[in-house]
Protein backbone atom coordinates (compact mmCIF):
# COMPACT_ATOMS: atom_id res chain seq x y z
CA UNK A 1 0.00 0.00 0.00
CA UNK A 2 1.39 2.98 -0.76
CA UNK A 3 0.26 6.70 0.78
CA UNK A 4 0.63 10.12 -1.32
CA UNK A 5 2.97 12.56 0.98
CA UNK A 6 4.05 14.78 -1.86
CA UNK A 7 4.82 16.42 -5.20
CA UNK A 8 8.26 17.30 -6.65
CA UNK A 9 8.33 20.30 -9.33
CA UNK A 10 7.65 18.20 -12.41
CA UNK A 11 3.97 16.91 -10.73
CA UNK A 12 5.23 13.71 -9.31
CA UNK A 13 3.93 12.15 -6.30
CA UNK A 14 6.18 11.31 -3.83
CA UNK A 15 5.08 8.09 -1.67
CA UNK A 16 5.64 6.17 1.60
CA UNK A 17 4.96 2.28 0.72
CA UNK A 18 4.65 -0.30 3.03
CA UNK A 19 3.86 -4.13 2.98
CA UNK A 20 3.42 -6.95 5.42
CA UNK A 21 5.75 -6.38 8.25
CA UNK A 22 7.79 -3.78 6.64
CA UNK A 23 6.46 -0.07 7.26
CA UNK A 24 8.54 1.71 4.97
CA UNK A 25 9.97 -0.29 1.82
CA UNK A 26 12.02 2.90 0.77
CA UNK A 27 13.78 2.99 4.01
CA UNK A 28 14.78 -0.42 3.87
CA UNK A 29 15.78 -0.15 0.23
CA UNK A 30 17.94 2.58 1.31
CA UNK A 31 18.84 1.01 4.48
CA UNK A 32 19.84 -2.26 2.51
CA UNK A 33 22.22 0.19 -0.02
CA UNK A 34 19.97 -0.86 -3.07
CA UNK A 35 18.55 2.94 -3.92
CA UNK A 36 19.83 6.28 -2.35
CA UNK A 37 18.05 9.37 -0.77
CA UNK A 38 16.87 11.74 -3.44
CA UNK A 39 15.75 14.46 -1.21
CA UNK A 40 13.45 16.61 -2.96
CA UNK A 41 9.84 17.31 -2.25
CA UNK A 42 9.98 15.21 0.84
CA UNK A 43 13.00 16.43 2.06
CA UNK A 44 15.65 14.15 3.09
CA UNK A 45 13.66 11.55 4.87
CA UNK A 46 16.47 8.22 3.98
CA UNK A 47 19.70 10.58 5.31
CA UNK A 48 20.37 8.32 8.10
CA UNK A 49 18.86 5.03 6.31
CA UNK A 50 21.49 6.21 3.60
CA UNK A 51 24.41 6.99 5.86
CA UNK A 52 24.33 3.73 7.58
CA UNK A 53 24.41 2.23 4.39
CA UNK A 54 27.14 3.58 3.24
CA UNK A 55 29.20 3.18 6.60
CA UNK A 56 28.29 -0.27 6.66
CA UNK A 57 29.83 -0.52 2.83
CA UNK A 58 26.39 -2.64 1.80
CA UNK A 59 24.60 -2.50 -1.50
CA UNK A 60 25.90 0.03 -4.29
CA UNK A 61 28.09 1.38 -0.88
CA UNK A 62 30.05 -1.87 -1.52
CA UNK A 63 32.29 -0.01 -4.00
CA UNK A 64 32.95 3.08 -6.47
CA UNK A 65 29.39 4.79 -6.46
CA UNK A 66 28.51 8.15 -8.54
CA UNK A 67 25.50 9.90 -7.52
CA UNK A 68 23.26 9.92 -11.18
CA UNK A 69 23.05 14.07 -9.99
CA UNK A 70 27.31 14.45 -10.01
CA UNK A 71 27.52 12.72 -13.45
CA UNK A 72 25.13 14.92 -14.92
CA UNK A 73 26.72 18.01 -13.49
CA UNK A 74 29.90 16.67 -15.07
CA UNK A 75 29.21 15.23 -17.64
CA UNK A 76 26.74 18.06 -19.30
CA UNK A 77 24.47 16.59 -22.64
CA UNK A 78 26.05 18.24 -25.80
CA UNK A 79 23.88 21.26 -27.68
CA UNK A 80 22.02 19.53 -29.84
Amino acid sequence: MCEARAKDRFGRIAAVCSAEGMPDLGDALVRDGYAIDLGGAAGNPYRDAEAEAQASKRGIWRGTFERPSDWRQANPRAAE
